[in-house]
Protein backbone atom coordinates (compact mmCIF):
# COMPACT_ATOMS: atom_id res chain seq x y z
CA UNK A 1 0.00 0.00 0.00
CA UNK A 2 2.95 2.48 0.86
CA UNK A 3 4.47 3.91 -2.31
CA UNK A 4 7.46 4.95 -0.92
CA UNK A 5 10.28 3.00 0.64
CA UNK A 6 10.24 2.14 4.64
CA UNK A 7 13.44 3.11 5.70
CA UNK A 8 15.10 0.87 8.49
CA UNK A 9 18.21 0.94 10.06
CA UNK A 10 20.67 -1.95 10.76
CA UNK A 11 22.27 -2.38 13.98
CA UNK A 12 25.27 -0.75 12.69
CA UNK A 13 23.04 2.23 11.75
CA UNK A 14 23.47 1.23 7.52
CA UNK A 15 20.03 1.90 5.99
CA UNK A 16 17.93 -1.19 4.35
CA UNK A 17 15.12 -0.31 1.86
CA UNK A 18 12.18 -1.87 2.65
CA UNK A 19 8.78 -2.45 0.26
CA UNK A 20 8.10 -1.34 -3.04
CA UNK A 21 10.16 0.57 -5.46
CA UNK A 22 9.92 4.60 -5.66
CA UNK A 23 7.62 5.71 -7.89
CA UNK A 24 8.34 8.72 -10.37
CA UNK A 25 7.01 12.37 -9.36
CA UNK A 26 4.54 12.61 -12.11
CA UNK A 27 2.96 9.19 -11.53
CA UNK A 28 1.12 10.63 -9.18
CA UNK A 29 -2.72 12.59 -9.25
CA UNK A 30 -1.98 14.46 -6.35
CA UNK A 31 0.62 15.69 -4.00
CA UNK A 32 -0.65 14.82 -0.48
CA UNK A 33 -4.20 12.78 1.07
CA UNK A 34 -5.28 14.30 4.21
CA UNK A 35 -6.87 12.22 6.78
CA UNK A 36 -8.36 13.11 9.85
CA UNK A 37 -11.25 12.29 12.22
CA UNK A 38 -14.55 13.68 11.66
CA UNK A 39 -14.16 15.85 14.81
CA UNK A 40 -11.33 17.76 12.92
CA UNK A 41 -13.19 18.17 9.72
CA UNK A 42 -13.82 22.02 10.01
CA UNK A 43 -9.82 22.76 10.49
CA UNK A 44 -8.86 20.01 7.69
CA UNK A 45 -11.33 21.35 5.07
CA UNK A 46 -10.55 25.20 6.19
CA UNK A 47 -7.08 26.01 7.71
CA UNK A 48 -4.99 22.61 6.28
CA UNK A 49 -6.44 22.14 2.92
CA UNK A 50 -6.05 26.46 2.76
CA UNK A 51 -3.01 26.06 3.24
CA UNK A 52 -1.96 23.58 1.45
CA UNK A 53 -3.39 24.58 -1.85
CA UNK A 54 -2.35 27.92 -1.41
CA UNK A 55 1.27 26.42 -1.09
CA UNK A 56 0.76 25.32 -4.85
CA UNK A 57 -0.05 21.66 -4.22
CA UNK A 58 -2.68 19.26 -5.25
CA UNK A 59 -4.89 17.78 -2.46
CA UNK A 60 -7.03 14.94 -2.10
CA UNK A 61 -9.80 15.27 0.91
CA UNK A 62 -12.75 12.89 0.89
CA UNK A 63 -15.78 15.45 0.86
CA UNK A 64 -14.19 16.60 -2.75
CA UNK A 65 -12.58 13.77 -3.80
CA UNK A 66 -13.80 10.00 -2.74
CA UNK A 67 -16.37 8.48 -5.22
CA UNK A 68 -20.05 8.72 -4.38
CA UNK A 69 -21.18 5.38 -3.23
CA UNK A 70 -17.38 4.01 -2.90
CA UNK A 71 -16.57 2.06 0.76
CA UNK A 72 -14.32 4.99 2.63
CA UNK A 73 -11.76 2.25 2.92
CA UNK A 74 -11.49 2.11 -0.42
CA UNK A 75 -11.90 5.46 -1.10
CA UNK A 76 -8.86 6.06 0.93
CA UNK A 77 -6.64 3.47 -0.24
CA UNK A 78 -6.82 4.89 -3.70
CA UNK A 79 -6.25 8.25 -2.63
CA UNK A 80 -3.43 6.68 -0.65
CA UNK A 81 -2.11 5.32 -4.10
CA UNK A 82 -2.38 8.39 -6.11
CA UNK A 83 -0.62 10.65 -4.28
CA UNK A 84 2.76 11.55 -3.18
CA UNK A 85 2.55 11.75 0.33
CA UNK A 86 -0.40 11.31 3.27
CA UNK A 87 -1.13 14.07 6.09
CA UNK A 88 -2.61 12.19 8.64
CA UNK A 89 -4.20 14.18 11.11
CA UNK A 90 -3.31 13.33 14.81
CA UNK A 91 -5.22 15.16 17.47
CA UNK A 92 -6.71 14.15 20.85
CA UNK A 93 -10.13 13.48 18.93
Amino acid sequence: MFQASEMLVTAEGAPVVCGPPLRAVNDFRYDVFISYSSKDRAWARGELLKGIEKAGLKACIDYRDFKPGRSSLLNMQDAARHSRRLVLVLTEN
